[in-house]
């Protein structure tokens, strides 16, 4: 299509909604412009799905041409992305590894999950054409402001911000480490495009390491996360910090670095670990839904979130790992503690992302 075709076709489809959107209620509006366009809507950010390209084992980048009603989001934030699957409208989060807005294309890199609904039919199933919905863009995982030295430290799929964070912003001028660590090498994403950056900037450093294979290149090492990272790491009390990966991982990479360097920023892409203080016990507490005039029991070692869902209360949620804003509500009473901050929570009328706090005695939600 040549320009002029692409801007009569756009003054078009602006005329139709601009006709629809004062004449006709939005949900009427939206029905009939899904009749022209699957991805046309007042007020729904979609996606139609173009293509996949394999990146690793079991790991495919999926790319979307999106409506203009979807924001893109900056390196490192997350968008929810919901497919339906099997006549259920399933929602996941992601940090996008494509942003190219002049083509209106994004991009999800997505590893299949043992027994994982949507991450199975985004890379098996999903076939050209098909629609997504995405959210706002969320999360503060961000590039620090100044030319000093990062450390990025990454783990499974935690490299996907990562890859967006260094695309966006690798130069000349920043010392730049990456630290990148899978169980074995066929599941390594970008390491072709990593290791083309260490050769294009003097000031990048890359390397990948294994925790199930022995390194057999000049990029790869042996084990997990140590404290050989931190002899590693010249001046890094100068140094910012961005650590992504399972939560575990993101314990032990804090524990060992985030009291010594500048600063330490860090996100899990799995749920927060739950553990109980020291000397508490096992304890059921109870879960009050004023809105819903419900009661159950909710454990003080899981979730609020998850309680909620084992008792078929069908609360809204995204990533569950307290990225996102979706399964936020009020406290009305109680006290709660979070399992990322181990900060607890005594006030009234907080709003809780509920998939990372945990009841610490009996809980009135206004839900």
């Amino acid at each position: 299509m040549t320009d002029k075709q692409q801007s009569t076709t756009n003054n078009h489809q602006s005329k139709l909604r601009s006709y629809l959107q004062f004449s006709f209620p939005k949900e009427t509006v939206n029905f009939w412009l899904e009749k022209f366009n699957p991805t046309w809507s007042l007020t729904e950010k979609k996606g139609m799905f173009l293509r996949r390209i394999p990146e690793a084992k079991d790991t495919f980048t999926l790319y979307f041409k999106v409506n203009k009603q979807t924001e893109f989001p900056k390196a490192g934030q997350h968008l929810n992305v919901s497919t339906e699957v099997d006549g259920r409208l399933l929602t996941r989060s992601y940090s996008p590894t494509v942003m190219d807005k002049e083509n209106n294309i994004i991009g999800i890199t997505v590893k299949t999950v043992k027994n994982g609904v949507v991450s199975t039919w985004f890379n098996y199933g999903l076939r050209p054409k098909e629609i997504v919905i995405f959210s706002k863009p969320y999360g503060e995982f961000q590039w620090p402001n100044n030319n000093e030295s990062v450390l990025l430290l990454a783990a499974g799929s935690g490299i996907t911000p990562i890859i967006s964070l260094l695309r966006e912003n690798i130069n000349n001028n920043q010392p730049i480490q990456l630290y990148y660590w899978n169980k074995t090498r066929s599941e390594a994403c970008f390491v072709k495009e990593l290791q083309n950056m260490q050769q294009s900037y003097d000031n990048f450093t890359f390397e990948l390491h294994l925790t199930q294979e022995q390194a057999e290149q000049k990029h790869e090492r042996h084990g997990r996360i140590s404290q050989s990272i931190e002899n590693n790491t010249p001046e890094l009390s100068q140094s910012h910090v961005l650590a992504c990966g399972p939560s575990a991982f993101i314990i032990q990479a804090k524990n060992l670095l985030a009291t010594k360097s500048k600063t330490f920023l860090s996100e899990s892409f799995s749920p927060p670990i739950f553990e109980l203080d020291e000397n508490e016990k096992l304890h059921d507490y109870t879960l009050t839904l004023q809105k819903q005039n419900k009661t159950i029991i909710v454990a003080n070692n899981k979730p609020i979130l998850d309680a909620l869902l084992e008792n078929g209360i069908n609360h809204p949620y995204g990533c569950k790992m307290g990225i996102c804003i979706s399964c936020v509500c009020h406290k009305v009473s109680g006290k709660t503690k979070n399992a990322l901050t181990d900060e607890v929570d005594i006030e009234e009328n907080p709003a809780l992302k509920i998939c990372t706090e945990y009841a610490k005695s009996d809980v009135v939600l206004d839900v």
